[in-house]
């Protein structure tokens, strides 16, 4: 059974095709990713965004002058669990929807 948020998700994303949740995870879950962010960064672990794939990726800062940093779920780390937990449960959510 959906948890409200994911069901408001659902509904989100039935109605207009896409959906923002504010509470999705608890701040305590945002604060220790947000460390975790700043202690990868620190450590050079993101890199500049790109535009196209393989042989044609190019970094251009004039269309994405953002740094990224790819999350893996199978190499997480313990601030990543709770995101990865809520992420297969609103996964669930989605496919009964």
């Amino acid at each position: 059974m959906p948890s409200p948020i994911e069901f408001e998700i659902c509904a989100a994303i039935e109605r207009r095709g896409w959906a923002v949740e504010a509470a999705f995870l608890p701040g305590t879950a945002i604060a220790a990713l947000r460390t975790e962010a700043q202690r990868r960064d620190a450590a050079g672990a993101f890199h500049r965004a790109g535009v196209g794939r393989g042989a044609s990726r190019v970094e251009r800062s004039d269309i994405r002058g953002e740094r990224i940093l790819w999350l893996d779920q199978h190499s997480r780390c313990a601030a990543e669990v709770p995101l990865w937990e809520a992420l297969a449960s609103l996964r669930a959510a989605l496919n009964e929807a």
